[in-house]
């Protein structure tokens, strides 16, 4: 007689895109399906939704008001019971505080993902500490996606070292490189081929600071004047506002691009010569990852995970967060040293497609959820 599949609930917060949604993202689409049947839990519909009906899965989507919404809780515990689920998963710190009083009051496993503090879950506030203690009680396992961010929780919110396990988020390079490659973007925007091109990708967040890369850019271009940047992520509202008042202040309207939300990443960092992030805190950098695995040479911030993925001088170039001269010259750098470029790339990518592989981290999980079911 065949042994019942696992039954494993996962849920989010947001509705992407964003590197969250596309680990979750990734975890459903990989799992064995002869092991373990997914259940997946939005809050709502949006690039998650859509792309999990792409790979065709249906989500179930519970709205939810945000903090202490016990309807949305009731109908978290329904689903466990009714499809008699057995480990909820959840990535973001309001999802798995929701799953972790699902699993206090229906007794089911939990395992909890921490891709980052990001927002008020930054700040040592009253609500947050609560929120982490019932987390800290209830996780059955506490996933983080790099060792800075398993610091973070340990000597900011006292977590216990055996109860977090690091699992690197995996890139399927395979479905990078069969990305085709064109100049489509170098024509879309009028950017001449022979000229420089710099990518930096991420959702416009405070976070990433995008100031320092725009003023950084200001820099670059006095001295080396073919050189050109686009910035891809999803962006709306003050923030965005501010950057694009900061790209005009600076002159640089017809020389840094801001794309928005891209479904063709991996074609945009095959077009580029050189991969920045400025980012000021990053939990890892999935889009760092990428552009390595592609050969590109990278120049990122020391802000937390990056530097897990980057090895200073030898597959990239790591520079002070909150510092456009160092990001300027960083780029310059490379822009200068071709030879020295190439290298770099060469190296990066021999390091981190193995390290940080899709297979890799999908085990990792599997045997995650077997030994918390078991």
């Amino acid at each position: 007689m065949q042994n019942r599949k696992s039954v494993i609930l996962h849920m989010i917060e947001t509705t992407g895109p964003g590197g969250a949604e596309t680990v979750l993202l990734n975890v459903v689409g990989w799992l064995d399906p002869m092991e373990f049947e997914s259940i997946v839990l939005l809050t709502g519909i949006g690039w998650l939704y859509d792309s999990m009906k792409a790979a065709g899965i249906t989500p179930l989507v519970v709205k939810s008001s945000g903090a202490f919404d016990w309807s949305f809780l009731r109908e978290i515990m329904r689903i466990v019971r009714t499809r008699r689920v057995d480990l909820i998963h959840s990535h973001l710190p309001d999802a798995n505080f929701y799953a972790c009083l699902a699993g206090l009051f229906t007794r089911i496993p939990v395992v909890v993902t921490f891709h980052g503090m990001v927002g008020t879950w930054s700040t040592r506030s009253p609500k947050n500490w609560l929120k982490m203690a019932v987390i800290k009680r209830q996780a059955k396992s506490v996933v983080v996606v790099s060792d800075h961010l398993k610091n973070e929780l340990f000597q900011g919110w006292s977590f216990r070292p055996d109860q977090v396990t690091r699992i690197y988020n995996g890139i399927d390079f395979e479905l990078l490189d069969r990305a085709t490659r064109s100049n489509a973007l170098r024509s879309e925007f009028g950017i001449p081929l022979t000229a420089t091109l710099v990518s930096s990708v991420g959702n416009i967040r405070k976070a990433k600071g995008y100031e320092y890369l725009l003023n950084a850019a200001r820099i670059v271009i006095d001295i080396a004047q073919d050189t050109y940047f686009v910035i891809a992520g999803e962006g709306r509202g003050e923030l965005l506002a501010d950057l694009l008042v900061l790209r005009a202040s600076l002159g640089l309207q017809e020389r840094v691009f801001f794309t928005g939300f891209r479904s063709d990443v991996s074609q945009l960092l095959k077009q580029c010569d050189i991969f920045a992030m400025s980012s000021n805190t990053e939990g890892l950098s999935i889009a760092t990852i990428e552009a390595m695995g592609l050969g590109k040479p990278v120049v990122v911030t020391n802000s937390g995970g990056p530097a897990e993925i980057v090895e200073d001088g030898k597959t990239g170039l790591l520079i002070p967060p909150q510092s456009a001269d160092a990001l300027a010259q960083g780029i310059l750098r490379l822009i200068r040293d071709r030879e020295l470029a190439s290298v770099l790339g060469a190296a990066a990518k021999f390091a981190v497609r193995d390290r940080f592989c899709i297979e890799r981290s999908i085990r990792s999980y599997a045997e995650l959820y077997r030994n918390c079911i078991g």
